[in-house]
């Protein structure tokens, strides 16, 4: 009997093995569905990962606000620490005639954030930029001092992103404030509340006792100078304000925020021990002709293209000298306020709400000549 060749089978076989691959079409598509999921599913893990970020920002913040609350516990008025310690180093034997940068507000938080350790280590003797403290300086790393989203600080030994309410300063030439150099000159290193010299009350006397008060009220947290052995220079008691002294309420006057140009680390003279104002606090840029008596409280600060004057506006500013809120964070910067409650501010936030969180007792009603801050809402920031 002689086999049939069936090419029935054949053609079936040469179909199924022909369509085990996809077409250039079907493969067209597939891509475009994965592309269109990417497209859908990459923003929200950039969004999602952002979130986690600015979530331990603020917990670090938060730490930092309860550590300083701890440092204030030391004292029986409840007065905060200073921003910065200056005075004699007396490893020289030279008689000093300006007191030297010793140590910042870092120095006396770190037995309040669980590193006990380096504080008994820190040698109160020194400058922060000499001998063990320089090493202890740019030996450890504290995650806590700073940003996960501050690059330039991240993970970094002697690193800082976090800093602290020292007001208003007064600013009357570019050459002390600009885009370019930063507060650098006319003692732009310490910022004081007797420094400012803003004839508030208008009354025709620059600095005097009222004047002085009015500035301290614009801030919360200010410079102390000890005078030891070596020194040939006037000390200066800690005039940082206690939280009693919070007139217009804790929770509505910051105490840090974030600076993506705190302290500096191009040498350990600008890291986490320095008490150069400019590394370690924010201040608000005003022009003490402009807005001296009733402006103090009426008008809003400067321009608001003036780099300092609004949140994230010198986020091109210099490392170690441009003192104002900035991060990487889209939007704004997180905050700690003086209850220790810690909130994200809209760096789009009214420029006369901005000025009134940063003051500490700008509503105020008891100086003359000058017109109070209006009373805060909660919903007002």
């Amino acid at each position: 009997m002689r086999r049939r060749t069936s090419t029935v089978d054949f053609h079936c076989s040469s179909a199924a093995s022909y369509r085990s691959a996809f077409t250039l079409v079907e493969l067209l598509v597939v891509i475009s569905i994965i592309s269109l999921l990417m497209a859908l599913i990459l923003p929200a893990i950039q969004s999602a990962r952002e979130a986690a970020r600015r979530t331990q920002c603020l917990n670090h913040i938060r730490q930092l606000c309860l550590g300083m609350h701890g440092a204030a516990s030391r004292s029986a008025s409840g007065q905060l620490p200073a921003y910065g310690v200056w005075g004699d180093d007396v490893a020289t034997s030279a008689i000093s005639t300006q007191p030297a940068a010793l140590w910042s507000w870092v120095v006396e938080v770190l037995p309040f954030i669980d590193r006990r350790d380096l504080y008994d280590r820190w040698d109160f003797n020194l400058r922060h930029s000499n001998g063990a403290n320089a090493t202890l300086i740019e030996s450890f790393n504290m995650k806590v001092l700073t940003c996960p989203d501050d690059e330039s600080a991240h993970e970094r030994s002697g690193a800082l992103s976090y800093v602290v309410n020292a007001g208003y300063a007064g600013i009357d030439s570019v050459i002390e404030l600009n885009r370019t150099t930063g507060w650098g000159n006319q003692n732009g290193n310490y910022h004081e509340f007797d420094n400012v010299k803003i004839d508030w009350n208008s009354n025709g006397t620059v600095g005097d006792r009222e004047d002085n008060e009015l500035t301290r009220r614009s801030g919360v947290m200010w410079r102390e100078v000890i005078h030891r052995s070596q020194g040939n220079f006037p000390a200066e008691r800690n005039q940082s304000l206690s939280l009693k002294e919070i007139y217009d309420g804790q929770s509505q006057t910051l105490l840090f925020t974030e600076n993506l140009h705190a302290g500096g680390l191009e040498s350990p003279a600008q890291m986490w021990g320095d008490p150069d104002a400019r590394s370690c606090t924010f201040v608000l840029p005003i022009k003490r002709m402009i807005q001296a008596g009733p402006s103090y409280y009426a008008d809003p600060p400067l321009d608001p293209n003036f780099p300092g004057c609004v949140i994230n506006g010198a986020r091109d500013g210099n490392e170690g000298r441009s003192p104002w809120p900035s991060s990487n964070h889209p939007g704004g910067v997180c905050a700690a306020f003086c209850d220790g409650s810690t909130k994200f501010v809209n760096e789009d936030i009214d420029l006369l709400v901005y000025k009134s969180i940063i003051t500490p007792a700008g509503s105020r009603l008891n100086a003359s000549g000058v017109v109070a801050q209006t009373i805060l809402s909660d919903s007002d920031f």
